[in-house]
């Protein structure tokens, strides 16, 4: 199943006694009554639930219910409980929740399809199934086997950004920006997506839940930490709900005016005595982090019982077991996790142990309790080693056993109890490697082990440039290889495609890649993709890489001699053309461009001859000016490139050249590798001066879009000389589309920046600013005064996933709309449009007519 609401996760249920008819209105806003019709109510007042949330009510009588719509409450299916436990039908209601300014719905553009699992980021186990969170939403049930892959049991995806789980007493509690959503593993384990209770009203970093210590509230607690205070708010909050029964009910909130720039991180609750604990910063930068010790005896009104200031140390993740709340820091350092022992009575909580490994800088580290006598933790951000083993209760300050995951470790967790392979196990959701499975071994010594291939989890990863044929979409993946999938059904997981691992090199991950290309073979269809040595092309060398794709699989067949770019690495790149049968061409960065020849029999990708040594375009393109973007175009027989590119701090140069191709004894090919090409600067926009081009398109009559550091442009590859004339700032705003064609879906403190621009056909127009979301831009050509004018038709909003603190966490106030996560690339199919991002999965919008504000 593709993305979807709340309304439509939560099920309506079948009629029965007592009987709910009615709802008047069916659609209400915040604030607004809805009277509940029916009969059998009885005449002592009872609950209302809405999806699945406990709601005060203003009357009760056995035929008339009334009540208010609160903030909290989620679009979905409102039932009646009786003083007597009877439980009625459900009747849909739609909570219509306003959206603040800077926050657009969607218009003319509706979200169709979604594929691709993305980057692993979030996991949890109870010892039979693995639950996990990949491309921020995806959420996935695996049945655990002693060896060998575990077995897939569901996928679906979720309508917000998951950001916490946590797993108690048979349900998985996923909080994330829109809210929390409460399942059932039971109906994960059999496919099946039926939430049984949802919250929405603040934008939550962490979740925690446990038994009420004091038993006064059967079933658990549920902790809930907002990341940023709500948008026209300066309150940030910790909400406490109760969960029993399948019901959620709202208790009370800690709730504090701060700065715009505070944020709250971590939350956990204490297994012995009514405490909480919540992590966080004043502003991003200083010695300012925190860690807050609430008293929630009364959990109507929770009080501040102790701060502890933790200066530069950002306590990042918590888990609290019997009286010791073990944390993961983040901390320029040694120093990844720290205990804290818990105290009874109005004593505050003490910090009695550090484990350290090793200097780092920022690494964001996270920590599972396990048992008594195993801990586990993690640390990404470039952390090596990654995982780590250590006693529960102990004095060590040191790791009793460490590993390295395959690229970063963004969570981990397991469980203790004897498996085949050892006492327990730990699983790590690794950003490239999916989810990886590893034993561990208590005597002689704690110790990590593992199969060969992790019993892997393949997901995807960030990805970069895509590409269309006529039956398959492909992803460069910037850390994963090689995905395809059905253009038509991105949701049909059977008809992913990827890049077998490697398990038995010293780097197992396949090359990442950054652009693809293809051409039909009559042995299959071919793929040329622009490799780098290290994921997420943060490398310093690029190479060439030649796949074949199967019924079932994609298969790398050979690989080029790497080359090192000029420049500091190597950038990302975002293009690569198949023009000749047996010729590619791939934007390679400081040393401009290089052609590969191609020949599938031997097989063997090689570099050209006349570009072995240095790469075309040598006298524009360095350090200082690094090809990004490339398309091919032809106009009667002759051949040119249109490249773009990224300059220097303090380069001049122009970043959009036009390149002239000829192949004086034809084109090269397999059987003359080295027929010479012939590459000559034809024109250059003198405007471009200082503007990266991170994409660009040329449509087949020459009309061009520039996607840029300063916004997009657009013109015509004719008007070049004309444009050249003009002084260079009367130039750009010749071409340039101003902020005001995006409205009335644009807010003024958004970045003039388009990260992509793909043509629907010579009058309509696909851009994504990153991460504000996409656009249908309607065009309006006039050849005899040289201008494009662009009018915005539709709209799709995305949202920040990066690590942008100010904005990362703020999802739409209307959790039913489901917003693109991080978008950066679109490609267009007609009315279509295909759209990814730093979430790695792809997603389809298709036109649904003229769009409107709301």
């Amino acid at each position: 199943m593709t993305a979807v609401c709340f309304a439509a996760l939560l099920p309506l249920a079948a009629g029965a006694d007592p009987r709910l008819e009615t709802l008047t209105p069916s659609t209400a806003r915040p604030g607004e009554r809805v009277a509940v019709a029916g009969n059998g109510f009885g005449t002592e007042p009872g609950v209302v639930l809405v999806s699945g949330v406990r709601t005060t009510v203003d009357r009760w009588s056995d035929r008339q219910i009334l009540f208010h719509v609160a903030e909290h409450h989620v679009s979905g299916p409102v039932r009646v409980r009786t003083a007597d436990a009877l439980v009625s039908g459900s009747r849909s209601l739609t909570v219509d929740h306003v959206l603040p300014p800077g926050q657009f719905a969607p218009a003319g553009l509706a979200l169709e399809d979604t594929g691709l699992p993305g980057a692993a980021f979030l996991v949890q186990t109870d010892g039979a199934f693995l639950y996990g969170i990949s491309g921020f939403e995806t959420l996935t049930t695996h049945a655990l086997r002693p060896r060998g892959p575990h077995a897939l049991r569901s996928r679906f995806y979720l309508n917000q950004r998951v950001t916490a789980l946590r797993l108690h007493g048979g349900y998985l509690f996923c909080a994330g920006d829109h809210g929390l959503i409460v399942l059932r593993c039971e109906d994960l384990q059999e496919n099946r997506l039926a939430p049984v209770a949802a919250v929405t009203g603040g934008s939550y970093m962490a979740v925690d839940v446990r038994p009420d210590p004091r038993g006064q509230y059967e079933g658990v607690l549920v902790a809930l930490a907002e990341h940023a205070p709500r948008i026209g708010s300066d309150q940030l909050r910790v909400v406490f709900h109760a969960f029993s029964g399948e019901e959620l009910e709202p208790l009370g909130a800690y709730s504090r005016a701060v700065g715009p720039d505070e944020r709250y991180h971590a939350v956990a609750l204490d297994p012995l005595t009514r405490r909480a604990y919540v992590s966080g910063w004043e502003r991003l930068l200083g010695a300012n982090r925190y860690l807050l010790e609430l008293d929630i005896s009364d959990l109507a009104q929770p009080i501040l019982n102790h701060r502890e200031d933790t200066g530069n140390t950002l306590i990042s993740h918590m888990d609290a077991f019997r009286d010791v709340l073990w944390t993961g820091v983040v901390d320029k350092g040694a120093e990844l996790f720290r205990a804290h022992t818990l105290k009874p009575g109005g004593d505050p909580l003490q910090p009695t142990r550090s484990i350290r490994s090793g200097w780092g800088l920022a690494r964001v580290a996270r920590v599972k309790v396990l048992d008594d006598n195993v801990t586990v933790g993690c640390a990404w951000f470039g952390s090596r080693p990654d995982l780590f083993l250590f006693s529960t209760f102990g004095t060590g300050t040191a790791p009793a056993a460490t590993h390295s995951s395959v690229d970063w470790a963004f969570d981990v967790t397991g469980h203790a109890g004897r498996t085949a392979n050892g006492d327990g196990r730990i699983i790590v959701a690794d950003e490239w490697g999916g989810f990886l499975t590893l034993d561990y071994r208590l005597w002689p010594k704690l110790a990590l082990l593992h199969q060969p291939d992790y019993q892997q989890i393949v997901t995807s990863a960030m990805t970069e440039g895509l590409h269309l044929t006529s039956d398959r979409i492909y992803i460069a993946n910037r850390g994963a290889g090689v995905w395809s999938a059905d253009r038509f059904d991105l949701n049909r997981a059977e008809q992913w495609r990827s890049v077998d691992w490697d398990w038995s090199q010293r780097k197992p991950q396949p090359h990442p890649v950054s652009a693809v290309c293809t051409r039909d073979d009559p042995r299959g269809r071919l793929i040329a993709a622009l490799g780098h040595e290290k994921a997420m092309a943060w490398g310093s060398r690029v190479l060439g890489l030649l796949y074949r794709e199967t019924d079932t699989t994609i298969q790398l067949l050979a690989t080029s001699e790497e080359i090192t770019p000029p420049g500091l690495n190597s950038t990302p790149r975002v293009s690569a053309v198949w023009p000749e049968p047996d010729l590619v061409f791939m934007a390679t960065g400081g040393d401009g461009f290089r052609a590969y020849v191609v020949d599938p029999l031997k097989p063997s990708i090689r570099l050209h001859r006349d570009c072995r040594d240095q790469g075309f375009g040598g006298d524009t393109y360095g350090a200082a000016n690094m090809a990004t973007c490339l398309e091919h175009h032809t106009v009667g027989t002759d051949r040119f490139l249109v490249v773009g590119s990224a300059p220097g701090l303090l380069s001049g140069q122009h970043t959009l050249n036009v390149f002239r191709i000829e192949y004086p004894q034809g084109a090269p090919n397999r059987r003359r590798p080295d027929a010479p090409i012939v590459v000559t600067k034809e024109a250059s926009l003198t405007c471009s001066s200082r503007k990266t081009i991170f994409n660009l398109e040329v449509r087949p009559s020459g009309l061009l879009a520039l996607a840029t550091s300063q916004g997009l442009a657009m013109f015509h590859l004719d008007w070049l000389p004309a444009l050249n004339r003009m002084p260079n700032v009367w130039a750009w705003n010749r071409i340039c589309v101003s902020d005001a064609s995006y409205a009335p879906w644009h807010d003024p403190t958004w970045q003039a920046a388009v990260k992509a621009a793909s043509f629907a056909d010579e009058n309509e127009l696909y851009v994504v600013k990153q991460p504000h979301g996409v656009w249908r831009l309607t065009l309006a050509v006039d050849p005899a005064g040289q201008t494009v004018r662009a009018k915005a038709t539709a709209f799709y909003p995305g949202v920040e996933c990066g690590m942008n603190y100010a904005r990362m966490l703020h999802g739409w106030a209307n959790p039913d709309i489901v917003t693109l996560h991080h978008p950066y690339r679109v490609l267009a199919d007609g009315a279509a449009v295909y759209v990814t991002g730093w979430s790695g999965k792809v997603q389809r919008l298709v036109h649904t007519g003229e769009g409107h504000p709301r």
